[in-house]
């Protein structure tokens, strides 16, 4: 799938989240996949919690992580087709 800034995303409805300790754990029902989220993939994971446009959420990555703007772009736009790849997360509009 083409991402671009408008794209936008949200976790899936049948997606079940929680913190453990510094972790965040995302589970799809759909996709029976459980997966274990580092800080940065959990930051991402908190902010699909409502639908959110890919250009908005690599803004917000940029003002919390300090790494040149195109990897923080590389790396989420990657992260977002791993997700939907395993249905945690849906596109919206």
């Amino acid at each position: 799938m083409k991402i671009d800034a408008t794209t936008t995303f949200c976790l899936a409805a049948d997606c079940l989240a929680t913190h453990v300790d510094d972790e965040m754990i995302l589970m799809s029902l759909k996709g029976g996949v459980y997966l274990g989220l580092d800080r940065m993939a959990s930051k991402i994971a908190e902010r699909l919690s409502s639908p959110v446009s890919f250009g908005d959420l690599v803004l917000g990555l940029r003002r919390d992580f300090d790494a040149p703007p195109q990897v923080i772009e590389n790396e989420t736009r990657e992260f977002l087709q791993q997700l939907l790849h395993h249905q945690v997360i849906e596109t919206r509009g």
